[in-house]
């Protein structure tokens, strides 16, 4: 069987793909590329019933992604799982947009707030974009949802950078 023929049945069952950051992986409608900056650093794709989930695994601690859509629509819902410790740092854009913050930042409700420019916004309720970061210590996994709609017909890639307070 080919390999663009097993992912497709791979991810159609459910079931989550791993690989290296240029595979070519397939989720339900989409199918997706990577670039990473560091060859040790691995991503998993799933789809869940909220949307796609791209967990990254990055030994340093310090990394950046790209990923670009090969085939189908950008999911609405796009989630980014870290795995690190703390995050001293995260930035993410489409190419119009750059939203960018840390932990700390977000608070005790894991939100972060921006105006239509990706500036900060203390007053979430004058916010257009949000970004919800959660940590889960016991697993050393930060958890980023991306905004509804983040990603437009024509975003061409997402683009991620992070940097874990607690470097392996």
């Amino acid at each position: 069987m080919h390999r663009a023929a097993l992912l497709a049945l791979l991810a159609l069952a459910g079931l989550a793909i791993e690989g290296r950051p240029n595979p070519d992986t397939a989720t339900r409608g989409a199918s997706f590329n990577f670039k990473a900056r560091k060859a040790d650093d691995r991503v998993k794709v799933s789809q869940t019933r909220e949307g796609v989930v791209l967990r990254v695994t990055c030994p340093s601690g310090i990394g950046d992604l790209e990923v670009s859509l090969k085939e189908g629509d950008w999911p609405e819902r796009l989630t980014l799982q870290l795995e690190v410790g703390m995050l001293e740092w995260f930035a993410v854009t489409n190419g119009r947009l750059t939203l960018s913050g840390n932990l700390r930042e977000a608070g005790e409700q894991g939100v972060l707030g921006f105006d239509e420019r990706g500036q900060r916004v203390e007053d979430r309720a004058k916010a257009v974009h949000t970004l919800r970061m959660k940590a889960d210590g016991k697993q050393r996994l930060i958890e980023i949802v991306l905004p509804a709609g983040f990603c437009a017909k024509d975003t061409k890639a997402l683009k991620f950078d992070w940097i874990d307070a607690f470097r392996g």
